[in-house]
């Protein structure tokens, strides 16, 4: 088996977040199965640029491999603890719309607007509407 070509950090660490991510999936590819030095070089240039740009859902691929290589994030590392900030602002804004706000009562006529933080009541609403007891429980306890 031949060793894939190095990539080429001064390279990588110019490209565009779009750029990067599209080349990803073919760096990965190249580093494959290796696990010699060159491997872990190669990913730890790819790991910079990814807490650099990202939060992407492309991450998970090349946070796998870091860990079969065992090669591990800094946690102390500027760009890592920006990485992990914009991680949970994003997971916090994802989650809000469930949180605060309305959920309109299925047939809109009349009704007070439901909330996901009264869940109870919503779920009664879907059960009623849809005229069986009730599958699901909803905690009653907010984010």
């Amino acid at each position: 088996m031949t060793a894939a070509a190095a990539i080429d950090a001064a390279n990588v660490s110019t490209e565009r977040a779009d750029v990067f991510y599209a080349a990803l999936g073919e760096r990965l590819a190249g580093i494959g199965p290796r696990i010699d030095a060159d491997a872990v070089h190669d990913l730890r240039i790819l790991l910079d640029r990814c807490m650099e740009v990202g939060p992407r859902g492309e991450d998970a691929a090349l946070l796998l491999v870091s860990k079969r290589l065992n090669v591990l994030l800094d946690p102390e590392n500027a760009d890592v603890v920006a990485y992990i900030a914009k991680l949970r602002k994003r997971a916090k804004a994802a989650a809000e719309p469930f949180t605060t706000a309305p959920a309109r009562a299925c047939s809109g006529k009349g009704r007070a607007p439901l909330t996901v933080q009264n869940g109870r009541a919503v779920a009664k609403h879907v059960n009623d509407r849809l005229g069986r007891e009730p599958t699901f429980a909803v905690s009653n306890q907010t984010a």
